[in-house]
């Protein structure tokens, strides 16, 4: 994201998300971790990224959304969404 908009961070991006938006950081920075945990980010994955444990995150983020649809639906109206590749 830094290349495409080198102003505005991930971090800075997520503080503009509804509450319930489910975000996973990628990053090579571990030092951001904490300030991306109290924005309430679904998972934190240093890179370089275990494809195993990535899929695990979006697996969770996924069934998290999956018990709660309502939410999903909300977010849906703010224009957030997550779509499922099936």
């Amino acid at each position: 994201m830094e290349k495409l908009c080198p102003e505005l961070t991930g971090l800075r991006l997520a503080s503009f998300l509804p509450e319930k938006a489910a975000v996973i950081f990628t990053t090579a920075y571990a030092e951001h971790a904490v300030e991306a945990f109290n924005l309430e980010a679904a998972d934190y994955l240093l890179k370089p990224i275990n494809y195993e444990r990535f899929l695990k995150s979006v697996k969770r983020v996924l069934q998290l959304q999956n018990n709660h649809p309502e939410q999903d639906k909300e977010a849906a109206k703010k224009g957030v969404s997550l779509r499922k590749n099936r």
